[in-house]
């Protein structure tokens, strides 16, 4: 508002978003867009939700700025896998998993089409990829759900179908 105030331009960069549900909270995305020169958003789904709120300044699609992270080195890749008890000589895979379970919000299941047995589909192959693999491969999960107990809820999941579970890690 202050910007607004005193005459400098608004640009909304990197912005995401999900469905936003409350009245107000409609009414605060919408006016605050509204005040932008320009949004340029991360993903899809955040230009489609800035849309249908009925942000009318002009709206583009980008990329996730995390896409153009600096590149660590080699030595500082291996230091990190050591630190995590995996071995940089030896294949590694890793998951990057959103912890899908009966309670997602509804808009959420609207995203995935979601069917009574949708997630239990989800969760089993997940379980049965993460356990073939890992006959061949370290494998781990990147935690980055919005809390660790998400990323360990999927972890023990997946660890469900392993012949050996201690085979799964988790990188915090």
């Amino acid at each position: 508002l202050f910007t607004r105030l005193v005459g400098v331009p608004i640009l909304i960069y990197g912005v995401t978003g999900f469905p936003i549900r409350s009245w107000l909270g409609k009414w605060i995305y919408r006016w605050v867009g509204n005040q932008a020169k320009r949004i340029v958003t991360r993903d899809a789904g955040a230009y489609n939700s800035l849309k249908d709120l009925g942000v009318k300044k002009p709206l583009q699609q980008g990329i996730d700025l995390r896409a153009i992270l600096k590149i660590s080195s080699r030595e500082r890749v291996n230091e990190i896998l050591k630190a995590e008890g995996l071995d940089p000589s030896k294949p590694l895979i890793g998951f990057t998993v959103r912890y899908m379970h009966d309670n997602l919000p509804a808009w959420v299941k609207k995203q995935v089409e979601f069917k009574a047995d949708t997630i239990q589909k989800f969760n089993q192959a997940l379980g049965q990829t993460a356990a073939e693999l890992s006959k061949s491969a370290q494998v781990f999960i990147f935690a980055m759900n919005p809390t660790l107990e998400e990323d360990l809820a999927v972890m023990e999941n997946m660890k469900q179908f392993m012949d050996d579970p201690s085979q799964l890690r988790i990188i915090e």
